[in-house]
C-alpha cells in the first residue's frame, strides 16, 4: 500500500510536469505564433510604405526595388498588380473622358463659329439690302427730277410750238391783208389823195366804222420780230413771256389781226 502511494504521487508528479511541459510548449507556439504575426504585420508595413514610396517612380526603378525587397508577400504583388491594372484602367477612363471634352467642346466652337458665321451673313444681306433701298430710293429721286425736267422741257416745247404756229398764222394773215392792199389799191387809183394817204398811215385793220390797210414795212418788222422771237433761247423767251414788255408785244400783233 505504501509503494501504490509512492507510484501514485509519483505518477502525479509526472503527470503534473507533463502538463506544466504542455502548458509551456503551448505558451511558445503563442510566443511563437504572436512573433511571426508581429512580423508579418512588419514586413507588410514596410511593403505599404514601399509601395507608396515608390508609386511615383519610373518602371524601371520599380522594377529593381521589386528585385531587392523579395520580402514582399505574394498576395502583396497580387494587390500591387490590380492596382496597376486598375491605374491603368483609370488613366484609360480619364483620356477617354478628356478626348470626350476636347471633341464636344471642338463641336460647340464649330457651332459657335457657324452662328457668329451666320450672324455676319445675316447683317451683311441687311446691309446690301438698305444699300439697295436707299440706292432705289435715290435712283427714284431722280427719275422723279428727270421726269420733271422732261415734262418742264415739253411745256417749253409746246408753248414754242403754240407761238410758232400764232406766228405763221399771223403771217400768214399778214401777208394776205397786204395782197388784198395791193388788189384794192389797183382798184383805187382814182380815189381822193387824202384817202392814199390815209392808207399809208400804220392805223389798225379794223375800226369801228371803216377797214384801213397794215403798210408793208411794219409787216416786215413784225415778221422780222416774230423770227429773233423764235431763235431766242427758251428761258429768255419764258423772261419775256412774263414781262410787261410781252404784253405790248401781244396789244401790238392783235392790233393788225383781222376779225
Amino acid at each position: 500500500a505504501s509503494e501504490f502511494k509512492k507510484d501514485t504521487k509519483t505518477f502525479q508528479s509526472k503527470k503534473g510536469e507533463v502538463i506544466e511541459t504542455k502548458k509551456q510548449g503551448s505558451k511558445k507556439c503563442e510566443d511563437v505564433f504572436a512573433a511571426a504575426m508581429h512580423q508579418s504585420k512588419e514586413d507588410q508595413d514596410k511593403s505599404k510604405i514601399y509601395y507608396l514610396t515608390s508609386r511615383n517612380l519610373d518602371e524601371k526603378k520599380l522594377k529593381e526595388r521589386e528585385k531587392k525587397q523579395s520580402y514582399i508577400p505574394v498576395d502583396f504583388e497580387d494587390k500591387l498588380k490590380k492596382l496597376k491594372e486598375k491605374e491603368q484602367r483609370e488613366r484609360e477612363k480619364e483620356e477617354k473622358r478628356l478626348k470626350k471634352l476636347e471633341t464636344k467642346k471642338a463641336k460647340l466652337e464649330e457651332t459657335q463659329k457657324k452662328k457668329e458665321e451666320k450672324k455676319m451673313l445675316l447683317e451683311k444681306l441687311k446691309k446690301e439690302a438698305e444699300e439697295k433701298k436707299l440706292l432705289k430710293k435715290e435712283a427714284k429721286k431722280v427719275e422723279e427730277k428727270k421726269r420733271k425736267k422732261l415734262e418742264a422741257k415739253q411745256a417749253r416745247l409746246e408753248a414754242k410750238q403754240k407761238k410758232k404756229e400764232e406766228k405763221e398764222a399771223l403771217v400768214k394773215t399778214l401777208v394776205k391783208e397786204a395782197e388784198e392792199k395791193k388788189q384794192l389799191k389797183k382798184n383805187e387809183k382814182h380815189m381822193e389823195s387824202e384817202e392814199v394817204k390815209a392808207d399809208d398811215l400804220p392805223s389798225s385793220i379794223v375800226t369801228k366804222k371803216e377797214q384801213t390797210f397794215v403798210d408793208d414795212d411794219v409787216i416786215k418788222v413784225l415778221l422780222m420780230t416774230d423770227d429773233l422771237l423764235g431763235n431766242l433761247p427758251e428761258e429768255v423767251i419764258d423772261k419775256f413771256a412774263q414781262s410787261e414788255d410781252f404784253k405790248l408785244y401781244e396789244k401790238v400783233i392783235s392790233k393788225y389781226k383781222t376779225k
